[in-house]
């Protein structure tokens, strides 16, 4: 395949439809140093509105496959996803470019606050991480399954169809919406692996990708790859209950939602791989 000229070439990048997706894309477009334009697609996840993510997650679908696929197949020159959202594999032809600082990665709760809620009051969330947290603290509360994007959750919540719901706090603040949250603890309500993270994914032998490659925020590649390198240790996926945050002085919180544990390593402890096989020992 033909790439066109080196640094002088328009940069497609494409990303799903949502507002919140195209947001994530031109904050990526704005840091690159060629002209850029951007290109959208709907994922499978995204044309079945009426089936729990989890679900469909187990049947082998994604937020990112088909956006990627437009960069393997050359339509594209870089693809732009929320870093949650990426599968543990990547394509072998791809590579992600980490060019952003990470955002606030804290899960935010719209809504009274929970200890306020009444028995039986209704949390929605698809996230089994989200669903396992919220059991685990707040066991009073019932939780139910939401679909949509960021504005159609609020809608729905604001509708009365929830009492409360759960988003993260970065998409909320990157759509500058105007609405009351309260930010949940990172520590209790462990984060979902690389949430806050904008990622690109861009072939390895394109003519842009070294460049581009040393333009990397690397603060935020040291927490992107520390946080997927825990992720491969635990064997995750997306449907799996576990949240995994690095912060910037070297702790890594983990909680593994089928035993409601938090675990919280620090460098001192040594080895983290060695650290990690102990805990699941336990």
């Amino acid at each position: 395949m033909h790439y066109c000229r080196r640094n002088h070439s328009m940069m497609k990048v494409v990303s799903r439809k949502s507002e919140l997706a195209k947001w994530q894309a031109r904050s990526l477009m704005a840091v690159l140093p060629q002209p850029s334009t951007l290109l959208v697609c709907e994922s499978a996840l995204d044309l079945k509105q009426d089936q729990s993510v989890r679900d469909l997650i187990g049947m082998g679908m994604s937020f990112t496959k088909e956006v990627d696929h437009f960069v393997i197949s050359h339509k594209a020159d870089i693809a732009c996803h929320s870093a949650k959202d990426l599968g543990l594999k990547l394509d072998l032809a791809l590579a992600p470019l980490v060019l952003l600082a990470r955002d606030i990665p804290n899960d935010a709760w719209l809504g009274p606050r929970p200890e306020e809620l009444p028995n039986g009051a209704v949390v929605g969330t698809d996230s089994p991480r989200r669903e396992s947290l919220i059991n685990k603290y707040y066991p009073h509360l019932k939780v139910r399954s939401i679909r949509g994007n960021v504005g159609t959750r609020i809608e729905r919540w604001q509708s009365g169809h929830y009492d409360a719901i759960v988003l993260a706090a970065c998409g909320i603040q990157r759509l500058a919406l105007d609405v009351p949250y309260t930010l949940l603890p990172l520590e209790q309500f462990v984060p979902a692996m690389n949430q806050g993270i904008i990622v690109g994914t861009m072939r390895k032998d394109h003519p842009n990708f070294a460049d581009l490659y040393r333009k990397t925020d690397q603060s935020t590649l040291r927490q992107f790859e520390v946080e997927r390198a825990v992720g491969q240790l635990l064997s995750i996926n997306c449907h799996e209950p576990i949240g995994i945050h690095a912060n910037g002085q070297g702790q890594v919180f983990i909680y593994l939602g089928k035993t409601q544990q938090h675990f919280v390593y620090s460098p001192e402890y040594g080895d983290l791989e060695q650290w990690i096989i102990e805990i699941l020992g336990q």
